[in-house]
């Protein structure tokens, strides 16, 4: 008995300094892990990603295939929501390697790539993508819009850093990420894959 009262004890004891450090040390709010009972409930918007056109005389699209399949798999199966965290890495580097793959397909990337003399994190390409945006999207201006939605300003791409790079100070939130999909960035994501090469 008197073990158990321990550990109950030990247990109270952690779940206070887990509240201490969640309210005073951290600068950004901490989501902590969803139960482990999640409901099946209306799948993400993802599990509708489509990659028919996919351009495989383009290099980059083989590693676009297997993220929007483990995507797609994880949205139908609701692992987004017990698997948040990789779930996040997922459409990270998938927003990353559509929009290199734009870019390539665009044109636009081997000068970019040249003038830094290295590859553009994630940061800079939003940000040369944003800068360009009217040449860029000249041909469809809904796209434009929707991409000034997602990226209007650092938020969305910090948060999706943040759940890599500093995942002690942020949890993925579940609804942020369904409302991350469904205010554009599915729709960009897919409209990158469907986008063909141009030729100069």
């Amino acid at each position: 008995m008197k073990t158990s009262v321990k550990e109950q004890q030990q247990h109270n004891n952690n779940n206070n300094d887990l509240e201490q450090i969640s309210l005073s040390e951290l600068n950004i709010k901490t989501i902590l892990p969803p139960e482990s009972n999640i409901k099946m409930e209306n799948t993400i918007i993802f599990s509708n990603i489509n990659i028919d056109n996919l351009d495989f005389n383009n290099e980059r699209a083989s590693g676009i295939k297997s993220l929007a399949y483990e995507i797609q798999r994880s949205s139908r199966k609701n692992g987004y929501k017990y698997y948040p965290i990789s779930y996040c890495f997922l459409l990270r580097a998938l927003l990353e390697q559509t929009s290199i793959y734009f870019l390539i397909n665009k044109n636009k990337w081997e000068k970019l790539i040249n003038s830094k003399n290295r590859d553009l994190n994630l940061g800079e390409i939003i940000k040369y993508i944003t800068n360009d945006a009217d040449n860029l999207f000249s041909d469809d201006i809904n796209v434009k819009r929707i991409w000034n939605i997602v990226f209007d300003t650092q938020t969305n791409k910090d948060y999706l850093d943040l759940v890599i790079h500093h995942p002690y100070k942020i949890y993925p939130n579940i609804e942020y990420i369904k409302t991350l999909s469904d205010i554009g960035l599915f729709a960009i994501i897919q409209y990158f894959i469907d986008k063909k090469s141009i030729k100069e």
